[in-house]
């Protein structure tokens, strides 16, 4: 009982509140939820590479949370990125240009970090350094027991002249 109680202290039971709070705020994804989304909102990943690509060339968009920074964008903007990076269960947009010019792309789908340790799901345009999927290997409950850091980055698109989007995930 005094195990309990000293658990409970002030302080461990503020650091418990916070992370049992974090921990409700968004579902973590399946994997298989990360390729069927992307399959089934295909036009809305077009779109916001159209539309996020051409606003950072632009020079107004670096990074960007829905519904918690406008940055340079005006209120129109704004609602049309929201409503794009939502879409496809985002929550952020990072946005920069690769070596070659071209525009790149993180939507932050899902991250839980905790002292160094933790999980991430995104979805990522236009990367330059793959870091290459098995899926003998990547599967999610063989690398939570496994607990040793992994991280992949999978290949969703299908013509190799389109947009390239992988899912990337990565745990420590």
């Amino acid at each position: 009982m005094r195990l309990i109680a000293r658990f409970f202290h002030k302080k461990n039971f503020f650091w418990y509140a916070v992370v049992m709070l974090l921990s409700a705020c968004s579902k973590q994804p399946t994997f298989e939820e990360m390729k069927t989304n992307y399959a089934q909102n295909k036009t809305a990943f077009e779109q916001l590479a159209v539309y996020a690509c051409d606003l950072g060339n632009q020079g107004k968009l670096t990074f960007h949370n829905i519904d918690k920074s406008k940055g340079e964008l005006d209120d129109k903007s704004t609602k049309i990125l929201n409503n794009l990076v939502s879409s496809i269960n985002g929550y952020q947009i990072y946005y920069s240009k690769n070596e070659d010019g071209s525009c790149y792309l993180t939507v932050g789908v899902y991250k839980r970090w905790f002292g160094g340790s933790g999980q991430s799901y995104s979805y990522n345009l236009n990367k330059k350094t793959i870091r290459p999927y098995d899926n003998s290997n990547h599967i999610y409950g063989k690398i939570i027991k496994s607990g040793i850091a992994t991280a992949f980055d999978m290949p969703l698109f299908s013509k190799p002249d389109g947009p390239k989007w992988y899912f990337s995930y990565a745990y420590a």
